[in-house]
């Protein structure tokens, strides 16, 4: 059983952690245990998230355990940051710990231990005083095995029931070509977009949550918002003197000072003026604002102005921003409006993350309709809950040995996704292997967490080793929507929908194995789906296309055919050159790097080659 340690402290290093080393010594003593990594991490609740999910993302190990940050303190984080991640809790285990832990000290009373899971990893939070490595001892080499072999379902056969034997062919019986028609890229597409919209308008399906504002990026407004006046008040654009523009005084007195945060209003006559700072509040009657600079210092106290000389007669509205002249209260955003990092600074300065923001929210979920209440949320469409994995025997992750092809595909989806989709939300399930059983696992956990889309990537093709298809359709009752599409590279990308009763359906996306088909069929396919099912308007579902020149001749294949790129900007139109990237194969990974473009080459029927100079729609991308 592998085990990572994580310390979680602002003063330790690996040169000064005691308790993690500990724990790590006292586990190994027993062959049960050994240890994957010692781990050390702030007490920030960002970086603890981060790091567990990168371990529960990328470790092999089957339990992560954290040590401090479990204390009464303002800076003890580490059940705040871990316990939103858990699918499970398990708190007769903590009682126990804790009981272990008071049978030495009473001031185990002021630890809040934890232990929960994610996926398959066991997830246990203890206190980071180093005496807790040997009194907890004893209980975690007892109950951490156990736990790990049930989470790894070594003990209980949880296979659905309704499992049956897939139909055995005989390798040499097999179809030399494929049963399934071959569709285009629009008629994929238009099928695609129809059972997005049948997801998101299923009676069972939560429309909006409420997202803090450091998460709305990217996503789409689910209410009309109005906000306050930006300024709210009228303000002087510069350090100087608030007048009346009609007094022809050249002589006024200075009688009030206003600066930024005053909230007070002074009374101003005919012959005043008073001193104001830039964004301070502008007394009623002031109609303008005389820089410093235009004015001449005539009289004066020990430290304070008594009178002043007026240089340049002012205009009337000089220098003042009016109420509401940056952001009126009858500005609406409109629901369905995309919250990019600029909208979502107005909706804070328009006070709609405030408590006192007029508005109340009534969404389909009580729970998002009271969170939406709270300061710093605002309702927005949900975001779906994205599951990935990959299949095949043949590969492996980074720190697998050699002979193993490591794999890409689970790291560029959660890179795209992520783009679109908060991290919390895109499960990365592992590897399956080729065989029905392992199929069979993966795609029911992804059920079992309630997942609204599933990408895999590998099993689709000709192999006799391809089962996603047999395996969803036969074992789960998938409906299988299309299983190729005419493109290149991307032929056997394959699309299912899966009903589940009083559950809204699982849109299911099964990408070609070869790291650039997944690029390309992710971009092509997979983020326009997401981008529906986050309401994004029907002109943003794709990245911005724009007209580039080839500066090579390029041959043409018989199917669209989609090439990495690299633009290269000229003082007339945008140029691409291909030339970079000469090996366009769909396995060559090495093709995207760099590569800021997706060509759009139309099918060889039209022409056999395109000639340099060439006028092409292109994409632009995230490779």
């Amino acid at each position: 059983m592998k085990v990572t340690i994580i310390t979680v402290s602002d003063s330790r290093s690996t040169l000064t952690d005691v308790t993690g080393p500990l724990y790590a010594k006292l586990l190994s003593d027993d062959r049960t245990f050994s240890i994957s990594e010692l781990l050390i991490v702030k007490d920030n609740v960002r970086e603890i998230k981060r790091l567990l999910m990168e371990c529960v993302s990328t470790s092999d190990c089957d339990v992560i355990m954290t040590n401090g940050g479990t204390g009464p303190t303002s800076r003890d984080v580490t059940p705040e940051a871990i316990l939103p991640l858990l699918e499970k809790r398990f708190q007769a285990m903590e009682q126990l710990l804790a009981h272990t832990s008071f049978e030495y000290t009473q001031l185990a009373s002021l630890s809040r231990f934890l232990v929960g899971s994610i996926l398959d990893k066991s997830i246990v939070c203890l206190p980071g005083s180093a005496k807790g490595p040997v009194q907890l001892n004893s209980v975690l080499k007892q109950v951490l095995p156990h736990l790990v072999q049930m989470l790894r379902d070594q003990l209980h056969d949880h296979k659905p029931t309704t499992s049956k034997q897939l139909e055995q062919v005989n390798v040499c019986e097999r179809p030399r070509k494929s049963p399934y028609p071959i569709i285009s890229i629009e008629e994929a597409t238009n099928i695609i977009f129809e059972k997005c919209d049948q997801l998101i308008n299923d009676s069972a399906y939560v429309q909006v949550e409420a997202l803090h504002r450091l998460k709305m990026t990217d996503k789409v407004l689910a209410f009309d918002l109005r906000p306050k006046d930006i300024p709210p008040f009228r303000a002087s654009i510069k350090d100087g003197y608030a007048v009346l523009s009609d007094d022809e005084s050249k002589i006024r007195r200075v009688v009030s000072v206003h600066c930024a945060g005053d909230q007070r209003l002074s009374q101003l006559n005919p012959g005043e003026c008073v001193r104001v700072s830039t964004g301070a509040v502008i007394p009623d009657a002031a109609d303008a604002v005389i820089q410093v600079e235009d004015t001449k210092l005539v009289s004066r106290t020990m430290d304070e102005e008594t009178d002043i000389e007026v240089l340049v007669m002012p205009k009337k509205g000089q220098d003042i921003r009016e109420k509401g002249s940056d952001l009126s209260s009858e500005t609406v955003f409109a629901r369905g409006t995309i919250c990019t990092p600029s909208l979502i600074n107005l909706l804070a300065a328009g006070g709609l993350f405030s408590w006192k923001r007029l508005q109340s929210f009534r969404t389909d979920s009580e729970r998002e309709s009271v969170l939406a209440q709270q300061p710093g949320f605002l309702p927005v469409f949900r975001e779906p809950r994205v599951a990935i994995f990959s299949t095949g025997n043949e590969i492996g992750d980074c720190d697998y040995p050699e002979t193993i092809i490591v794999d890409t595909n689970r790291i560029v989806l959660k890179q795209l996704l992520t783009g679109l989709v908060n991290m919390e939300h895109v499960i990365d399930f592992g590897i399956a292997r080729d065989s029905t059983d392992s199929l069979i696992s993966f795609f029911q956990r992804a059920l079992d967490r309630d997942c609204d889309v599933i990408v895999t990537s590998g099993g689709v093709s000709m192999g006799e080793k391809d089962l996603i298809i047999p395996t969803l359709t036969q074992q789960f009752g998938a409906q299988l929507h299309f299983a190729r599409v005419w493109l290149k590279p991307g032929k056997p990308t394959t699309f299912f929908t899966l009903a589940r009763k009083g559950k809204p359906p699982v849109l299911i996306f099964s990408l070609p194995g070869n790291p650039v088909s997944v690029l390309v069929t992710c971009q092509l396919f997979v983020l326009p789906a997401i981008r529906r099912i986050l309401r994004y308007p029907i002109t943003q579902l794709y990245p911005r296309q724009i007209k580039v020149k080839l500066e090579h001749e390029i041959k043409m294949d018989p199917r669209p055919e989609f090439r990495r790129a690299i633009i290269k900007f000229t003082d007339s139109i945008p140029s691409a050159n291909c030339n970079v990237f000469s090996n366009q194969l769909s396995s060559c990974l090495a093709s995207c790097r760099d590569a800021n473009l997706l060509l759009k080459l139309p099918e060889s029927e039209q022409c056999s080659s395109l000639p340099a100079g060439s006028i092409v729609d292109a994409f632009f991308i995230s490779l």
